[in-house]
This record gives structure tokens, sequence and C-alpha cells, in this order.
């Protein structure tokens, strides 16, 4: 008779046994001397080594009954059951169910396990049942012993998150990875200065930066997630909205659903396990609220990620809350919304209205409000003025974001030196990434040289320049200097909505 010889070990054993490959041979010792004991020929080693034996995906497993149905042997031998699997339902399914079927022979040797001999049925259920408490009560085990070191602000990740690593002589404790760190800070000021979580992503992209997943494997962890590599508003806004880089440890934000499946659940907030002052922080507590304010009341203007004038004004009459930006997909308008009839239609109406309608509104109430406040003098010199100030503010902006384009252009040519050097890319590699980043500082400098001209020309013309559009008319200079907030109601019984408009004088 053929025999098919499967061993495991699992995650749970591995300290146990002192090293996979004991365990694994002792199995293969003690299975092989009883198939030659049984005259039994061995038709093949089936071995999983690292894999739960509640795991459904066991490869070698899979190859197993994939073998057993196709009928290329007559035995499947095990060291015990609970090697074949630990979950009742897996043995139920094979032992019980399908082996019979196929006519395949179950054999656990220290169990004294065999589907030959007759009767033996509830003993081996028995078993089942006993291996899934011992199962069950493990995992138990388990979590409250990650849950105390949670609570004592030890990490037990496998990874630390981006912008920290694991302390060589602790690893329950973090410390800050200087690379990582630099783009994080980065993050937190684009954002402060107000650019959206997309505009950031591409910002990053375009200074070659690799995400976090892919930042992992150039450091030459074993992280398996495919992906492009590239940044995303996701991965931003998770970074943005993290307390962990404030220093505090925080943990227990999902759960198995099971022990018996890999299915992580979320777990509520004020269930979260957060313990403070744990490592150095990243982010100082100012910088990460100005954030979370900016990311709050943004509404952003198209795709550029370029806050709208109007950006955290607007509010819902009712509730106050923040009213937020949203177009649809085959509309060519967009609308502002209450922001927390967003999160629960329960708490407040929509108090839903077209973007373009309430500039149309507002622009109406400007030009009363200069009719009745200035004449010409007046008008003209705020004109004067105020054509002055957007003009040089529109070209300061350019400069700033070039000028930090240059930087991490700069620097990321010398991260790709280090790279180099350290052998974590070849000198292939380096010599095309390096002609790629090159170019793009080559365009930015040149770009940089026709701002400062502007901003040269800028500065030595004194003459006037006057408009023929009024500045109370510029909604991105009147939302500035006039406008405190804005108030919308929902729409009355003939559908109609009403504005208010708090001026700041």
């Amino acid at each position: 008779m053929r025999c098919a010889i499967y061993c495991r070990l699992s995650r749970e054993d591995e300290d146990k046994y002192g090293g996979i490959s004991e365990s694994i041979i002792n199995q293969r010792e003690i299975l092989t001397s009883y198939a030659a004991e049984k005259g039994w020929e061995i038709y093949k080693i089936y071995t999983d080594e690292d894999y739960s034996g509640t795991d459904k995906t066991r490869p070698a497993f899979l190859n197993m009954i994939a073998d057993c149905r196709r009928g290329l042997f007559d035995i499947v031998l095990c060291k015990s059951q609970s090697r074949f699997a630990r979950d009742i339902e897996t043995c139920e399914k094979y032992i019980h169910g399908l082996f019979p079927l196929w006519n395949i022979r179950f054999v656990a040797v220290s169990d004294g396990i065999d589907t030959a001999v007759k009767g033996g049925k509830k003993a081996r259920q028995i078993t089942g049942l006993v291996n899934e408490w011992y199962l069950e009560d493990l995992s138990q085990s388990i979590t409250a012993v990650l849950d105390s070191k949670r609570k004592n602000g030890q990490h037990i990740g496998s990874f630390a998150l981006y912008g920290y690593k694991k302390d060589p002589e602790n690893k329950g404790k973090l410390i800050i990875d200087p690379d990582a760190a630099r783009v994080v800070r980065q993050i937190f000021e684009w954002c402060v200065l107000g650019y959206g979580k997309q505009h950031i992503a591409k910002m990053l992209n375009e200074a070659g930066v690799p995400n976090p997943t892919k930042y992992k494997q150039l450091c030459g962890f074993n992280y398996k997630n495919e992906g492009s590599g590239l940044w995303n508003k996701t991965t931003v806004g998770r970074i943005l909205t993290n307390q962990m880089y404030l220093g505090n440890m925080v943990q227990g934000t999902r759960k198995k659903a099971s022990y018996k499946t890999k299915k992580l659940l979320s777990v509520e907030k004020n269930r979260w396990i957060v313990v403070s002052s744990t490592h150095p922080s990243i982010i100082d507590t100012e910088t990460f609220g100005l954030a979370a304010e900016k990311m709050m009341s943004r509404s952003r203007s198209q795709k550029s990620g370029i806050p709208h004038p109007l950006a955290g004004k607007v509010f819902c009459v009712d509730c106050k809350s923040v009213m937020t930006k949203s177009t649809g997909k085959n509309s060519a308008y967009s609308y502002l919304h209450c922001k927390r009839n967003s999160v629960d239609s329960s708490v407040c109406s929509r108090h839903s209205i077209r973007l373009d309608r309430l500039l149309d509104s507002l622009k109406t109430e400007l030009e009363k409000l200069e009719q009745k406040y200035l004449n010409a003098a007046e008008k003209n010199r705020i004109i004067q003025g105020a054509n002055k100030d957007k003009a040089a503010l529109q070209l300061d902006f350019l400069i700033e974001n070039t000028n930090r384009l240059i930087v991490q252009k700069k620097q990321a040519l010398a991260d790709l030196y280090t790279d180099r050097a350290c052998g974590k890319i070849t000198e292939e590699q380096y010599n095309d990434i390096f002609s790629c980043i090159a170019i793009q500082l080559d365009s930015l400098k040149k770009e940089q040289a026709e701002n400062q001209k502007r901003f040269s020309a800028q500065k030595s013309d004194d003459r006037s320049v006057l408009s023929d559009i009024s500045v109370l008319n510029d909604i991105s200079l009147a939302a500035k200097v006039f406008i405190d907030r804005i108030e919308v109601s929902e729409k009355d019984i003939e559908g109609k909505t009403t504005v208010d408009i708090y001026w700041s004088f």
C-alpha cells in the first residue's frame, strides 16, 4: 500500500520546540519508521512549516488533498490528528466525509487513530473537539498576553509604523527612522499650508518618494503586499490622522473575527488601547491639531488640492458644523452640504446648496456693500492695493512651492546615492533613476528662475494698476478680508434656501 506522510509545525508550537526543523524532523522520523514497520510504500512527504492547524490555505495540505482526490495513494499518515487539522470542521469534512468516498485511510500514530478500525469514529470526533477546545483556550490566552503588553505601551506589531523602526535593544519600543520621519513631517507641513490629500500624494509621487509599503521592502523587510509603490490620498489621510506620531501608542484598532479565520474587524474607537508618551514624537501637538482642522474644513477647488476661498467659512445654520463640498460623477455642478449629515443623517438634514448659486448670491451682496460704503476714490485705493497683494501672493505661492520641490529633488538624489552605496539598488537602477530626477530638477530650476524674474519686475514697478473688476467682487480676496462666516439654511416649503453672511467688520 502507498501512504502519504503529512507533517506540520504550527506557529503556536514554534517556541515550544525551539526551532522548526527539529519538530518537522521528529515527525518525519516517527512516521517513516512507522510506515516501514507496516510495510507501506511512502508516496510523498508533505510538509507545512509555520502554519496553524486551522489554516485552510496551507499549501502542502492543499496539494495532498488534491492528490487524495486523484487517488495517488491509499493512506494519509500523521503523527496526530491535530497535525492534520485542529478544527473539528476540517476533520469531519475529510476524515469522515471525503476520505471514505475517495477510499483513503487515515492513520494518526500517537492518537491510535485508524479509520480502517471500525467503531472509532466517536473517539476521533471527541479528539477533534478536544483539539478545537485547546486552540480556543490558546487563542484566548495569547490575546490576554498581547492585550497586557499593549496596555503596558509595548509595540507588538510585526512591523513598525512608517516613520519609526523597532529599537534593536527592545523590540517592544519604537525609535524614529530619520528618512521616513522627514517625509511624515513634510506631509503634515503641506497639509497645514492647505494642500489636499490627493495633491500631497501627487507631490510625493512626483518627487519619487516610495510609499510606506515600498519603503519597507526597500529596507529589506519581508513585507508582502502587491502594489505600485505610489502614494494615494488614503495613505496620506491615515498618516495625518494617526496620533502615534504624537508619541502615543495606539493599538487594538482591529481584531480577528474568530480564532478560526484571518478576517479582521474594526474596533470601536473608545475601545482602542492608547498609552501616552511611549516613544519619541515626530509631530508636535499644535501641528497635529492644525492639520486636523484643515482636513475638517477643507473644500478643494476642482482637483488642484488648493483650498477653495470659502473653505471653512460656510456652516450649517442648524447644527453649526462646517459645510463640505461634493461633486457627482455625472454632474457639472458642485454642492455644499452639512458634514454631520454625511456622517449620520439622523443628526441633521442635508442643507444642500449649489456652490455656483452660493457664489452668485455672495457676489450680489458684495456689490450692494460696495455701492453703499465705497466712493470712487476709496474703491480705486483698495483696488490698487488688492491687485498688487493678490499678484504678490500668487507669485509667493509659486516660488515657495517650487523651492520645496527643488529641495525634495536634491534630497532624493542624496538618498539615491546612499541606496547605491548600501547596495539597495544596482548601478543600472541608480543611473536610470538619477537621470529622471536630474531632468525634473533642471526643469524646476528653470521655472524658479522665471519666477524670480517676475518677482523682481513686480517689485520695481511702482505704477498704479487699476482693474475693471472690483476687489469686492473677487471672491478669493473678499472671503479672506471681509467674510467671517456664511450660514446656509435648509430649503423651505417653496424650495428656497436662506444664506446669511456675517461680515468681519
